[in-house]
């Protein structure tokens, strides 16, 4: 039997690391980080974190732990982003603000940042939905849109629509 392919290729990259079968919800909106974390028996924890940290995993406990006075869609961003640090075997490490971080570590950083954006806000989907609503709708309006349907901040979408090459600038 020839295997689907799956046009989230987070999806895809956490399914072939770990074996799992996800596309009964490749291709839906928002990502259903629910089904992930609970498939990668990881357990996401609200926790009152410092000024500035968004979230951490913590490769021990197998916890992703999340700020929990940061937004809905900031807090489903930085479960994404931990999950990408898990796939991509970044392990456990503390985390700092990126002024500190050494060179491996920033590198780290924008992996679980693309990660997650891919994750989040696959490539075709992203853009299929950009082109859709820029046609009828302000830039601003589609971004509203945009943060709405893949449950992301108005700010990663327009990275996002940035790193695509969809618009010139932030």
């Amino acid at each position: 039997m020839e295997c689907m392919e799956y046009k989230n290729k987070g999806l895809k990259q956490i399914a072939e690391k770990f074996n799992i079968d996800f596309h009964d919800i490749d291709d839906k909106f928002p990502t259903n980080l629910e089904t992930i974390c609970e498939s990668l028996d990881i357990c996401p924890e609200f926790a009152e974190l410092r000024d500035g940290m968004s979230g951490y995993f913590d490769a021990h406990q197998k916890k992703i732990f999340v700020n929990k006075f940061h937004s809905a869609k900031r807090i489903c961003f930085t479960i994404a982003h931990e999950l990408g640090h898990y796939t991509l075997g970044h392990g456990s490490s503390p985390r700092d603000e990126y002024k500190n971080y050494n060179k491996e570590q920033l590198a780290n950083e924008y992996a679980a940042n693309n990660f997650a954006a891919e994750l989040l806000m696959p490539n075709e989907a992203f853009t299929q939905f950009f082109q859709e609503n820029i046609k009828t709708k302000s830039e601003q309006s589609t971004f509203i849109e945009i943060s709405k349907y893949f449950c992301v901040s108005e700010q990663a979408a327009k990275v996002r629509a940035f790193n695509l090459g969809l618009i010139d600038s932030l």
